[in-house]
């Protein structure tokens, strides 16, 4: 019998989250709890209350840091990104200006 991989080996087949699969709402009631500061146990036992299932709390860890964290994470990169590209074309555009305009620098 072969052994599961562990938590953060890579897995041979990629397969979405059982939670991707549920109904919006149960998915933005996941986050709100997380953001009034619950903690994974106590959403697993909650979970019954608004899934049609038990939602165990390692199941949600993974998908909130896959679905949400790192999204989060990776828009702010992109956001910083954007940020710094338009200040580096403010900052050439400055310099050109007077090479443009037929003056000396």
């Amino acid at each position: 019998m072969k052994k599961r991989p562990l938590t953060g080996e890579p897995r041979k087949t990629r397969q979405p989250f059982f939670i991707n699969t549920l109904p919006r709402p149960t998915r933005e009631r996941i986050r709100e709890l997380r953001a009034e500061g619950k903690t994974w146990k106590e959403i697993e036992e909650l979970s019954p209350t608004f899934s049609p299932k038990r939602l165990p709390h390692s199941t949600l860890q993974r998908w909130f840091d896959v679905n949400v964290e790192q999204k989060e994470t990776a828009n702010g990169r992109a956001e910083d990104e954007e940020r710094l590209a338009s200040l580096i074309a403010a900052k050439v555009a400055e310099l050109l200006k007077p090479l443009l305009s037929g003056g000396t620098a």
